[in-house]
């Protein structure tokens, strides 16, 4: 059988989709101030659904899809990181925890994974103002994320 659902579990994941929620509203301004261009979870969405589908997509199923994208996303990610904040025992700060989580999640994302599969440019390809805030907006994930769930002694 599988494992219990664990408090933590629901932690994470109310923790993964209030961060995602907060990276969500930073970037918005940023696109709104005219640094970032295309959103880089709107990017990738894209990309992967003209790839699948053969063909350009609505914006609307695109920014649909984008939405359930990004908050599952969030979510999961937010579930490993109660997993894996069970495990570590630190006088470090959740806030700072969660920060470095975050920062580790734009690595393997948007230096692994995303390019790998060309689904966004590398960040020394990319423009230069998105990697910097795509990378602010992570620690902001974070660090709401650490915010939100508490490691038990």
């Amino acid at each position: 059988m599988g494992r219990a659902i664990h408090w933590k579990d629901i932690e994470g994941a109310l923790g993964g989709a209030a961060g995602t929620a907060a990276f969500t509203g930073l970037m918005f301004g940023a696109q709104r101030a005219g640094l970032l261009g295309e959103m880089p979870p709107r990017k990738i969405t894209r990309s992967l659904l003209e790839r699948t589908l053969e063909g350009r997509v609505s914006p609307a199923v695109v920014n649909a899809s984008t939405a359930v994208a990004h908050l599952g996303f969030g979510i999961a990610s937010g579930v490993a990181f109660a997993a894996l904040s069970r495990r570590v025992h630190t006088r470090v700060p959740n806030v700072l925890l969660g920060a470095g989580f975050g920062a580790f999640v734009w690595a393997v994302s948007y230096v692994g994974w995303a390019p790998a599969l060309n689904l966004m440019p590398a960040p020394n390809r990319d423009r230069r103002d998105r990697p910097i805030i795509n990378l602010i907006g992570h620690l902001v994930f974070g660090g709401v994320l650490g915010a939100l769930v508490r490691r038990r002694r």
